[in-house]
């Protein structure tokens, strides 16, 4: 496409140095994909990870976050709406 009056963006001088901004975002070698990205605070980090201990303690297995939510997830039906959006409201 040509857009009339636009100018393409100026390239930085030779001179200056640019830095390219790495992520790490590689693919789980497990499942393929990405891992998704949540924000908690130290606080709910810790919490999180205490509970995965105690969850670990029963199953004798190693638990992770994504476990733990697909767990949820398998779950669904069986998890009440209404008290679960309450819990959410709350804590948010």
């Amino acid at each position: 496409m040509n857009f009339a009056g636009k100018t393409k963006l100026a390239k930085p001088p030779a001179t200056q140095e640019t830095k390219a901004i790495k992520l790490n975002r590689r693919d789980n070698n497990t499942s393929g994909v990405s891992p998704l990205v949540i924000r908690i605070t130290q606080n709910e980090r810790q919490l999180l990870q205490d509970w995965l201990v105690e969850l670990q303690q029963h199953t004798n297995k190693r638990l992770t976050g994504a476990k733990l939510v697909r767990g949820l997830i398998a779950m669904r039906a069986k998890i009440n709406q209404k008290t679960l959006i309450e819990s959410i409201a709350d804590n948010t």
